[in-house]
């Protein structure tokens, strides 16, 4: 598959998120898909996968920490404000349909 082909596939399957969940603003389904997807979990990673800025990255990791919690935390480094994450049981369910 073409880097394009597997753009337009991983965006088809945020928009298939964002129709099953319709709570998830898309950078919120973009991360629970690169997470499913095996993209690393980790919010600077994500955010130059996706091009986006980190800060927006890790405003939609917060988010995603509320009730339910769709993700968890495993390790965060202060000083560069890096989160790494996992999926929780509902965010897993909920990303994978």
């Amino acid at each position: 598959m073409s880097e394009e082909e597997e753009i337009a596939a991983f965006l088809a399957e945020v928009d298939r998120l964002i129709a099953r969940a319709p709570r998830l603003d898309p950078v919120q389904a973009a991360l629970l898909t690169a997470a499913a997807c095996g993209l690393p979990a980790d919010s600077r990673s994500l955010s130059g996968h996706l091009g986006l800025e980190h800060a927006l990255v890790l405003r939609a990791v917060h988010q995603l920490q509320d009730t339910p919690p769709l993700i968890r935390i495993i390790r965060e480094d202060p000083r560069t404000m890096r989160r790494w994450f996992e999926l929780t049981e509902q965010g897993r369910q909920i990303a994978q349909g």
